[in-house]
């Protein structure tokens, strides 16, 4: 504010018509000033700052989140909406997080800068947060095998608001808790399975907020084999949807389908790590697939289509 000052240079040549400063690594307000002479020639208050960086929370089906971190010595941000043309002000807050129904603003870019002694100081990049990659509370749902574990990993947008997370598992009468957890500390979860099933195995996260509304992540399959090369699915599966199967090893495998009178219905080479039988190849009932690969033992596997 002028009471106190900070030499930059004492020799600076005026016949190049300027000189370049790095400025301080701050957010703050400033003055420049230049001693010619013995006169003062004094400049306006303006603002030092780095450009802030800006993050996605949650990008839900009737409204979104995004927030920044706090800067030291910064209590007010201004946050901006993009209008017909230009980033407009939208409100200021005092907060570092800002939660916005989407019927109330239908604009996709988003920017925000900090406030310093009601000077705006400079702005984040614009930002379309639905382009972030991060869906209802979920960024990422990973689910992959590790020998005979089930390896999941969960990717929080933000932990605003969350009660729970809860691991579930479907099973043939649907899904069933694997664990919650009461105090989610971290964005980033983390489950390991070791009750692996023959076959598929199929996983989603349920999110409960402190209103108790319930967030579901979409399900994801990992396959495990066990001690067997081959896996059917789905199975039971239903008459007019194909039937996929996997192979442990791509090579060349000869998959004949029998019915339970023993009679071949169909055949077919699978040369990939998946084969499959069409949809409306075999009518409801039981059915044996038998897979014969070269230098292997032949492996009968057993199929419903209902």
């Amino acid at each position: 504010n002028g009471s106190s000052w900070q030499l930059i240079s004492n020799s600076i040549d005026l016949t190049k018509g300027y000189y370049k400063w790095n400025a301080p690594d701050t957010f703050a307000t400033a003055l420049l000033r230049m001693t010619l002479a013995s006169q003062n020639f004094q400049s306006d208050t303006f603002t030092i700052s780095k450009r802030m960086n800006t993050f996605v929370g949650f990008n839900c089906s009737d409204s979104f989140l995004f927030f920044w971190n706090r800067i030291p010595g910064v209590s007010t941000y201004q946050v901006y909406r993009l209008g017909d043309k230009y980033m407009e002000p939208l409100f200021i807050t005092n907060d570092t997080v800002a939660v916005l129904g989407k019927q109330a603003n239908p604009s996709l870019y988003y920017a925000v800068a900090p406030v310093l002694n009601t000077k705006t100081a400079v702005r984040s990049y614009g930002f379309d947060y639905s382009n972030q990659g991060v869906g209802c509370y979920i960024k990422n749902f990973i689910v992959s095998l590790n020998g005979a574990t089930g390896s999941l990993e969960l990717e929080l947008g933000i932990l605003y608001k969350i009660r729970s997370v809860t691991w579930e598992k479907l099973s043939a009468s649907g899904y069933n808790t694997l664990q919650t957890i009461s105090t989610v500390n971290s964005v980033l979860v983390f489950y390991n399975d070791n009750s692996l099933s023959y076959g598929v195995n199929t996983y989603r996260v349920k999110i409960e907020l402190q209103n108790g509304q319930i967030i579901y992540s979409q399900p994801e399959s990992l396959y495990y084999f066990g001690n067997r090369n081959y896996i059917i699915y789905p199975n039971p599966a239903e008459q007019y949807q194909p039937v996929t199967i996997l192979l442990r090893e791509p090579q060349p495998t000869l998959i004949q389908v029998f019915n339970s009178a023993g009679v071949q219905l169909y055949q077919k080479m699978a040369n990939d790590i998946t084969a499959t039988i069409p949809a409306g190849i075999l009518s409801k009932g039981f059915f044996i697939i038998r897979l014969s690969a070269t230098g292997k033992t032949t492996e009968a596997l057993k199929l419903v289509v209902y």
